[in-house]
């Protein structure tokens, strides 16, 4: 079953914030609807739903941009493996003989 994850561990991770406006989810919730996601390749996204505090990858279909899977993320160490797991290698420092 999904746990939920703490905004700080998902800004911590770098995810985008991207306010939106919508009156009637203001409204109801006492703040505005915000989107979280986090790209972790072309066609593999992470969504963090604010109300709700869990977490989910996208699969988006490469042809259409529609989305074709989700996998529910389980908990806040399922995700920083996750992250951790994609992301670029530093590079290495190379001292090449002049």
């Amino acid at each position: 079953m999904q746990q939920p994850i703490n905004f700080c561990d998902i800004m911590a991770l770098g995810f985008n914030m991207e306010s939106g406006h919508d009156s009637v989810f203001e409204m109801m919730h006492g703040y505005p609807y915000t989107i979280f996601t986090k790209m972790l390749a072309p066609t593999l996204m992470l969504d963090w739903q604010q109300t709700t505090r869990l977490c989910e990858v996208l699969v988006i279909r490469p042809e259409d941009g529609h989305i074709y899977q989700r996998i529910p993320v389980i908990d806040t160490n399922s995700l920083q493996t996750l992250v951790n797991s994609f992301k670029k290698p530093e590079a290495d420092t190379c001292y090449a003989a002049c």
